[in-house]
């Protein structure tokens, strides 16, 4: 079986002030991913994901906003976007 091929992505500022969440860095970092391992199982690409956002989570310029956004919930304990 071959390898995950990495995708470089170079994270933008309306990146850094739109991905603070986990669940929409993933809306738009699975796409790219797939498409570069297409034959890949989803729990390989899961894993790829989780790293990338390890990494987008260590390079983002403003760890204010990430930390805050995960302190605050609505009342359905929904994070709100921010």
């Amino acid at each position: 079986m071959h390898g995950l091929n990495n995708v470089e992505i170079e994270y933008t500022d309306e990146d850094y002030e739109t991905l603070t969440h986990y669940k929409a860095y993933t809306q738009t970092i699975r796409p790219l991913i797939c498409a570069e391992n297409p034959k890949m199982p989803m729990s390989k690409i899961v894993s790829l994901i989780g790293a990338k956002w390890r990494e987008f989570l260590a390079t983002h310029p403003n760890r204010e906003l990430i930390e805050k956004s995960k302190k605050t919930k609505a009342p359905d304990g929904v994070l709100p976007s921010i």
